[in-house]
């Protein structure tokens, strides 16, 4: 799967599985951290289920640490995940 943003605050559209994913991005103040705020309609049991999720992407350590911290919400609940990546 592929995914294409824009970096100008206007939304983005991908297909995702069998729906869409609309998307914003926003730098923080310092440009230092991104913000993917995203949302998407997936039909479960035959309702619409809306899922909302934020990523928040930052490097540390020299650039070579990157941090995914991501938080998701819908009708069955809250997920949060952090992933972290070491450039080798």
């Amino acid at each position: 799967m592929s995914e294409k943003y824009t970096l100008d605050g206007k939304k983005s559209i991908n297909p995702v599985f069998n729906t869409t994913k609309k998307s914003t991005i926003a730098w923080s103040a310092d440009k230092k951290s991104l913000t993917v705020s995203s949302v998407m309609v997936v039909k479960m049991n035959d309702k619409n289920n809306e899922i909302k999720t934020v990523e928040l992407y930052k490097l540390s350590d020299g650039d070579k640490i990157l941090t995914i911290d991501s938080q998701s919400t819908s009708s069955t609940g809250e997920t949060k995940a952090s992933l972290v990546y070491d450039k080798k």
